[in-house]
């Protein structure tokens, strides 16, 4: 069966877990310094795992086609990383990259989402992330991401979001607090920007089968999750729309970056979807598939320095 190691990158934490043995997980601070961090994971792996193993990564930062992080707000120090550099990992290891959202949407296809051929899948965490999954496969942003759903804007507020801009969706449920709010804040926020509404219009007239809920906010505050669930199935009321939650909301994006490596060895997600393998393979991919993942995952197989 072939097997692999997936790598979940968080604001505050990593975790990374190994096919053969997923029951074990090995978690470390993320760092200010990613070098630093970097080579915490790399031991991890190297003393775990081995050195030749396949690698997805979920990863919250957006990152340039050369693996460069260029943009992440809860961890700007990290900005001009090369992902790859304090990873050398040995051939025939495959290291891939996915943005941490499009992973959750990923690892709850055969999970929350097994049975829908389509859905929105919503993320929440530090920000609010939003994937439509389409005949199984996941369809990010033309940037390449999950981020855009978070920041649709809600007219006539003014909320200022850290993007630059004002009324952004997660700026309005999450606040300034973030994954850090209180459940009054969060049913607050959540009623002050219509997320319920919104999301069940979006649903509904993009012709998805339902929504899919998950996000390490929903696993700290399950009241929310709760909330959310009752809101969106009294909206998909009538309409043949569904709505669930995932059993294991603050592990999608791990169960996705997992999923990716078990595919960088040749096992198959499905029979239309294959991840680019080694680097050398990207055109045939981004030829097949075109803009479902153009831009969003990354590949690196090279030899251990």
């Amino acid at each position: 069966m072939p097997g692999g190691v997936g790598l979940d990158i968080g604001a505050s934490k990593w975790v990374l877990v190994d096919q053969k043995n997923p029951a074990v997980q090995i978690r470390g601070r993320t760092a200010d310094d990613p070098i630093q961090c970097l080579r915490e994971i790399n031991a991890a792996l190297l003393d775990n795992v081995g050195p030749t193993v396949p690698l997805g990564i979920s990863f919250p930062g957006s990152l340039n086609k050369e693996g460069v992080v260029e943009s992440w707000p809860r961890r700007p120090t990290w900005v001009g990383c090369q992902l790859f550099e304090g990873m050398p990992w040995a051939d025939p290891c495959i290291t891939l990259v996915l943005d941490d959202g499009i992973c959750a949407a990923l690892g709850e296809r055969r999970r929350a989402g097994e049975g829908l051929d389509s859905y929105l899948c919503l993320t929440f965490g530090t920000g609010l992330g939003g994937v439509a999954v389409v005949d199984g496969l996941p369809r990010g942003s033309r940037s390449g991401g999950a981020r855009t759903f978070g920041h649709l804007r809600v007219p006539g507020v003014t909320t200022p979001c850290p993007c630059g801009r004002q009324g952004c969706l997660q700026a309005v449920v999450l606040g300034e607090r973030r994954d850090r709010s209180t459940l009054e804040e969060l049913l607050a926020g959540a009623r002050r920007g219509y997320l319920s509404t919104v999301v069940a219009d979006f649903v509904t007239a993009s012709g998805l089968d339902g929504v899919v809920l998950t996000g390490g906010l929903l696993g700290h505050v399950p009241e929310f999750a709760d909330f959310l669930l009752r809101e969106l199935t009294e909206e998909f009321a009538g309409t043949g729309c569904d709505a669930r939650l995932s059993s294991r909301p603050h592990e999608s994006a791990l169960l996705g970056s997992l999923d990716l490596a078990v595919a960088a060895t040749g096992g198959s997600l499905d029979a239309s979807f294959d991840y680019i393998r080694p680097r050398r393979d990207a055109d045939r991919f981004t030829e097949r598939h075109g803009r479902v993942l153009q831009g969003s995952v990354h590949s690196c197989s090279r030899r251990q320095r």
